[in-house]
This record gives structure tokens, C-alpha cells and sequence, in this order.
């Protein structure tokens, strides 16, 4: 099934990821995040869970965490803030809950 096929794609790159950069990374953004949810949430998952995926957790996952609101937009460099604001408000002004899924 499609969800088998994702399962092992995921399985597969967490045994490349796990490397010592890859690791310190983890530590690195766990110092970085501490004080929100990020400290705790990588990329890839945790293997346990990953495993035991059911086709209900995924949709149900995706419609609780792929929401506007629950985006974390990083911008760095030497830009005016009001700028930034303008920019982000036309690329991104339009996107709702409901049209992501």
C-alpha cells in the first residue's frame, strides 16, 4: 500500500540520518527550541511510532499539524521587518485551514 511504501521510505532514511552530525543537530536545535514544541519534534519521528503508523494517524495527524497557524516562519538577514511582514502577508495571506486539508 501506499502507506507501506512511505513507512519504509521513512525507516530507510532514518538509518541514513543516524550519524553523529546528525545527532549533534538534534542536540543543537533541542538548546535552540527549548522553550517550544521543537525541542522535541525532528524531522524523521520516532521510530516506534513511525512503525505502527495507521492510515487513520496519518490523515489525522496531517489535518491536526498542516494548518496555518501552526507554522514557524524564520526570517534572518538585514531585511526591514515591515518588509518582511508585506511579503509574507501576500504569499501566505490567502492560505486557510480549510484549503489545506
Amino acid at each position: 500500500t501506499r502507506l507501506e511504501k512511505e513507512r519504509q521510505a521513512v525507516l530507510s532514511e532514518m538509518t541514513m540520518v543516524n550519524t553523529i552530525e546528525y545527532r549533534v543537530e538534534c542536540q543543537i536545535l533541542s538548546t535552540l527550541h527549548r522553550e517550544n514544541r521543537l525541542a522535541k519534534r525532528f524531522p524523521i519521528g520516532k521510530e516506534v511510532l513511525i512503525r505502527n503508523w495507521t492510515r487513520e494517524d496519518v490523515k489525522l495527524w496531517h489535518r491536526t499539524h498542516y494548518r496555518p497557524d501552526n507554522v514557524l516562519l524564520y526570517v534572518v538577514g538585514d531585511v526591514e521587518a515591515s518588509d518582511v511582514e508585506r511579503v509574507i502577508a501576500e504569499k501566505f495571506g490567502h492560505v486557510t485551514s480549510e484549503k489545506m486539508g
